[in-house]
């Protein structure tokens, strides 16, 4: 399989797993209210033991899966970032610009990971349980916090694009050139001596 092909398709799917985890993280949050809304009798009796804290309870559990799952993914995405940009690195003929943008990636997801995850994380774990207008502080911080982590996800989502765009538009290292219908078109000059037999 061609080198640019194959990374395109990688790069599809690094996008394609990033946009399953926000879905998957969006659908968590809901099975929980889910889950207290249409809840049979007997779950009901159940949650009817653990009296008004069972809402909190089950986002509880839904926002830890939450962050299990975005952890996961971004280890993921650097154990295999680093893997695509070395197989890019040492088995195509990228230009430095691409290897460099590939680079720029994985160190986005580097940075999220060590930086603004462990930060919006322990942030959120404040805010489980605090009810109503408990902790505005924490809930403001908490607030630039996701939208920090959501602008980071926005940049690798961007840069996934703008490579994959760089790699499909671009002629040079593609093996096209930009003359080769020109080339096509030499054999029916006189000069090449077709044949009319």
């Amino acid at each position: 399989m061609h080198a640019r092909r194959f990374a395109c398709f990688v790069l599809g799917l690094w996008l394609a797993g990033g946009l399953f985890v926000a879905w998957l993280s969006s659908v968590n949050l809901q099975v929980a209210d889910r889950l207290i809304a249409e809840a049979t009798p007997t779950a009901r009796l159940e949650l009817k033991v653990l009296g008004s804290n069972a809402p909190a309870l089950l986002r509880y559990q839904a926002s830890e899966e939450n962050r299990r799952y975005y952890r996961l993914w971004e280890t993921a995405q650097i154990i295999f970032g680093f893997a695509f940009f070395a197989l890019m690195l040492f088995g195509s003929q990228e230009s430095k610009t691409l290897l460099g943008g590939i680079l720029l990636l994985v160190l986005v997801v580097v940075f999220q990971r060590f930086v603004v995850t462990p930060s919006y994380v322990a942030e959120g774990r404040l805010l489980d349980f605090a009810t109503g207008d408990a902790l505005p502080g924490e809930r403001t911080r908490y607030g630039i916090l996701q939208s920090g982590f959501y602008a980071v996800e926005g940049v690798k989502g961007l840069l996934i694009l703008v490579l994959t765009g760089r790699m499909v538009f671009s002629r040079k290292g593609s093996g096209r050139s930009r003359d080769s219908r020109h080339k096509l078109d030499e054999v029916n000059k006189p000069n090449y001596g077709r044949v009319n037999r």
